[in-house]
């Protein structure tokens, strides 16, 4: 951290002020940005704040790199991206908080926020090449096992952390290969051994989503059709 004039860098208005491992002071702005409200967030650390705001990817605060592009998550979950500024001055940390501009997935690509509130597929959005889950919907979380059926306990946390089974899994294998060969992946039924219900089939595609030629989101649409499967191999071995 750089030793710089306080004054100087208060222009940049959102912001916390930490002092012995402490936030003593929080612009309006930030309230704004993230919906806590100064009461929330008064008297905590900053690595419990970062917990709540659900700071990524991979952030860790006493090394913060203010070229990267973080993302946090507002009260209301929802997603902002930002570059973080750490600097002293004398007891005092402050972290400068700049929200990227033109950086919000609804507008960018305004076709996942109607996916996403039809609730017809499960939809899932995540960033790469952390796998982390951005935005969803109550019908993609309803397929995971408790208690991770709710969007709260899902948003934020790497694909493995919620979906059951997922470490050395096929699935798994599925999104290496999207990493790997940054091309779209659309099967008609595909078998999971993973969730504590036993065997479940689904219709899956992970499509990435490019900006500037660069991957920067998997958005994953999933429909569960285990009756389905079921009832048609049920069928098959009576005509047998």
């Amino acid at each position: 951290m750089k030793e710089e004039k306080l004054n100087e860098y208060m222009k940049s208005s959102i912001f916390l002020v930490i002092e012995k491992d402490l936030i003593v002071d929080v612009s309006t702005e930030f309230i704004e940005l993230t919906e806590y409200s100064y009461e929330e967030l008064l008297n905590s650390s900053i690595i419990n704040v970062f917990e709540k705001l659900r700071v990524g990817p991979n952030i860790n605060t006493s090394d913060i790199d203010e070229k990267i592009n973080y993302f946090l998550f507002t009260k209301s979950l929802g997603v902002k991206f930002v570059n973080i500024k750490v600097i002293c001055e004398k007891e005092k940390d402050i972290y400068i908080f700049s929200e990227k501009m033109n950086s919000n997935i609804e507008i960018k690509h305004s076709f996942l926020n109607e996916l996403i509130l039809n609730n017809y597929y499960g939809v899932g959005v995540y960033s790469l090449p952390d796998m982390t889950l951005l935005k969803t919907n109550e019908k993609y979380v309803s397929f995971m096992d408790e208690p991770f059926n709710k969007i709260e306990n899902c948003i934020g946390k790497h694909i493995s952390e919620f979906t059951t089974g997922f470490k050395g899994s096929a699935y798994e294998r599925l999104w290496d290969n999207l990493l790997r060969t940054k091309y779209a992946c659309n099967i008609d039924e595909y078998e999971y051994d993973g969730f504590s219900r036993g065997i479940t089939y689904w219709r899956i595609s992970l499509i990435p989503i490019f900006e500037d030629g660069e991957m920067k989101y998997c958005v994953v649409m999933l429909t569960e059709i285990t009756e389905q499967v079921v009832h048609r191999k049920k069928l098959r071995n009576r005509q047998k």
